[in-house]
Protein backbone atom coordinates (compact mmCIF):
# COMPACT_ATOMS: atom_id res chain seq x y z
CA UNK A 1 0.00 0.00 0.00
CA UNK A 2 2.49 2.14 0.75
CA UNK A 3 4.40 1.51 -2.47
CA UNK A 4 0.85 2.30 -4.42
CA UNK A 5 0.76 6.13 -2.28
CA UNK A 6 4.62 6.54 -3.19
CA UNK A 7 3.97 6.03 -6.95
CA UNK A 8 0.63 7.69 -6.84
CA UNK A 9 2.17 10.78 -5.34
CA UNK A 10 5.24 10.50 -7.99
CA UNK A 11 2.97 10.27 -10.86
CA UNK A 12 1.21 13.75 -10.06
CA UNK A 13 4.60 15.23 -8.71
CA UNK A 14 5.71 14.58 -12.74
CA UNK A 15 2.30 16.04 -13.97
CA UNK A 16 2.66 19.51 -12.23
CA UNK A 17 4.52 22.53 -14.29
CA UNK A 18 7.34 23.58 -12.88
CA UNK A 19 7.72 26.94 -12.49
CA UNK A 20 10.02 29.69 -14.98
CA UNK A 21 13.13 30.88 -14.42
CA UNK A 22 12.51 34.45 -14.43
CA UNK A 23 14.86 37.64 -15.41
CA UNK A 24 14.23 40.72 -13.40
CA UNK A 25 12.12 43.06 -15.34
CA UNK A 26 14.77 45.87 -14.62
CA UNK A 27 18.25 45.49 -12.91
CA UNK A 28 18.11 46.01 -8.96
CA UNK A 29 20.22 45.51 -6.34
CA UNK A 30 18.07 44.57 -2.46
CA UNK A 31 18.84 48.13 -1.83
CA UNK A 32 16.43 49.31 -4.39
CA UNK A 33 13.46 47.70 -2.81
CA UNK A 34 11.44 50.46 -1.28
CA UNK A 35 8.35 48.68 -0.49
CA UNK A 36 8.44 44.97 0.16
CA UNK A 37 5.78 42.15 0.04
CA UNK A 38 3.44 41.84 2.86
CA UNK A 39 0.68 38.82 2.02
CA UNK A 40 -3.32 39.62 2.86
CA UNK A 41 -4.21 38.05 6.08
CA UNK A 42 -7.47 36.76 3.67
CA UNK A 43 -8.49 37.07 0.05
CA UNK A 44 -9.04 40.95 0.11
CA UNK A 45 -7.60 41.78 2.95
CA UNK A 46 -4.86 44.64 3.58
CA UNK A 47 -1.27 44.00 2.11
CA UNK A 48 1.35 45.08 -0.38
CA UNK A 49 0.34 42.60 -2.85
CA UNK A 50 4.27 42.78 -4.63
CA UNK A 51 7.65 45.15 -4.36
CA UNK A 52 8.59 48.37 -5.42
CA UNK A 53 11.66 48.79 -6.98
CA UNK A 54 13.06 52.50 -6.77
CA UNK A 55 14.52 52.58 -10.84
CA UNK A 56 15.55 55.27 -13.01
CA UNK A 57 12.04 57.16 -14.81
CA UNK A 58 13.79 55.86 -18.27
CA UNK A 59 14.54 52.37 -17.39
CA UNK A 60 12.75 49.76 -20.22
CA UNK A 61 11.15 47.01 -18.32
CA UNK A 62 11.64 43.61 -19.44
CA UNK A 63 9.22 40.65 -19.64
CA UNK A 64 10.30 38.60 -16.56
CA UNK A 65 9.16 35.37 -18.66
CA UNK A 66 8.48 34.35 -22.40
CA UNK A 67 4.48 35.08 -22.22
CA UNK A 68 1.48 37.06 -23.88
CA UNK A 69 0.48 40.41 -22.68
CA UNK A 70 -2.70 39.66 -20.69
CA UNK A 71 -3.45 43.04 -19.86
CA UNK A 72 -2.11 47.22 -20.97
CA UNK A 73 -4.68 49.81 -19.58
CA UNK A 74 -6.06 51.77 -17.02
CA UNK A 75 -6.89 50.37 -13.83
CA UNK A 76 -8.02 53.13 -11.51
CA UNK A 77 -5.89 56.30 -11.69
CA UNK A 78 -2.33 54.34 -13.03
CA UNK A 79 -1.49 52.84 -16.40
CA UNK A 80 -1.07 48.73 -15.93
CA UNK A 81 0.73 45.86 -17.76
CA UNK A 82 -0.05 42.31 -17.38
CA UNK A 83 1.85 39.29 -19.10
CA UNK A 84 0.66 35.77 -18.49
CA UNK A 85 3.36 32.37 -18.87
CA UNK A 86 2.16 29.36 -20.38
CA UNK A 87 1.59 27.60 -16.97
CA UNK A 88 -0.78 30.73 -15.68
CA UNK A 89 2.45 32.91 -13.89
CA UNK A 90 0.68 36.65 -14.18
CA UNK A 91 3.37 39.39 -13.94
CA UNK A 92 2.33 42.70 -13.51
CA UNK A 93 3.96 46.63 -13.44
CA UNK A 94 2.86 49.66 -12.29
CA UNK A 95 2.70 52.41 -13.77
CA UNK A 96 3.98 51.00 -16.66
CA UNK A 97 3.38 52.37 -20.23
CA UNK A 98 3.10 49.25 -22.39
CA UNK A 99 4.38 49.10 -26.07
CA UNK A 100 2.85 46.08 -27.45
CA UNK A 101 -1.23 45.23 -27.65
CA UNK A 102 -2.89 42.36 -25.98
CA UNK A 103 -2.55 39.13 -27.32
CA UNK A 104 0.65 39.48 -28.09
CA UNK A 105 3.56 37.24 -27.61
CA UNK A 106 7.04 38.39 -26.00
CA UNK A 107 9.64 36.77 -24.95
CA UNK A 108 12.04 37.01 -21.98
CA UNK A 109 14.21 39.99 -21.25
CA UNK A 110 12.39 41.50 -24.42
CA UNK A 111 10.88 45.25 -23.51
CA UNK A 112 7.38 45.79 -23.02
CA UNK A 113 7.40 49.37 -22.03
CA UNK A 114 8.53 52.63 -19.82
CA UNK A 115 7.67 53.64 -16.31
CA UNK A 116 4.89 56.43 -16.79
CA UNK A 117 3.74 59.46 -15.52
CA UNK A 118 0.61 58.47 -13.22
CA UNK A 119 -3.08 60.36 -13.05
CA UNK A 120 -2.40 63.05 -10.13
CA UNK A 121 -5.02 61.01 -7.63
CA UNK A 122 -2.56 57.68 -7.97
CA UNK A 123 -0.66 57.74 -4.29
CA UNK A 124 2.63 57.09 -4.77
CA UNK A 125 4.61 54.60 -2.73
CA UNK A 126 7.55 56.14 -3.79
CA UNK A 127 9.72 58.65 -6.33
CA UNK A 128 10.25 56.91 -9.71
CA UNK A 129 9.27 53.46 -8.25
CA UNK A 130 8.00 50.34 -10.41
CA UNK A 131 5.05 47.97 -8.89
CA UNK A 132 5.87 44.40 -9.60
CA UNK A 133 3.78 41.64 -8.59
CA UNK A 134 3.43 37.93 -9.05
CA UNK A 135 0.40 35.63 -8.84
CA UNK A 136 -0.95 32.49 -9.84
CA UNK A 137 -4.16 30.73 -9.24
CA UNK A 138 -3.76 30.24 -5.80
CA UNK A 139 -2.69 34.03 -5.15
CA UNK A 140 -0.14 36.52 -5.20
CA UNK A 141 3.45 35.60 -4.62
CA UNK A 142 6.63 37.45 -3.27
CA UNK A 143 8.69 38.39 -6.27
CA UNK A 144 11.55 38.04 -4.21
CA UNK A 145 11.34 34.03 -4.35
CA UNK A 146 12.01 34.41 -7.82
CA UNK A 147 15.38 36.22 -7.34
CA UNK A 148 16.79 34.30 -4.02
CA UNK A 149 15.98 37.58 -2.21
CA UNK A 150 14.86 36.03 0.43
CA UNK A 151 15.97 34.63 4.30
CA UNK A 152 14.45 31.63 5.29
CA UNK A 153 13.33 32.67 9.22
CA UNK A 154 15.60 32.17 12.09
CA UNK A 155 14.25 30.64 15.35
CA UNK A 156 14.02 32.79 18.12
CA UNK A 157 14.59 32.12 21.70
Amino acid sequence: MTKLIALIALLFAAAAPTPEIIAKPVPFAPNQVENHFRAPLWDKGPGHRGIDIAINSSSPIIAPFDGTVFFTGEVVDRQVVTLISASGLKASFEPVCGFQPVGTRVSKRQSIGVLCVPEMDYEIHCVSCLHFSLRNTYGYLNPLLFYGGLKPPGLTR
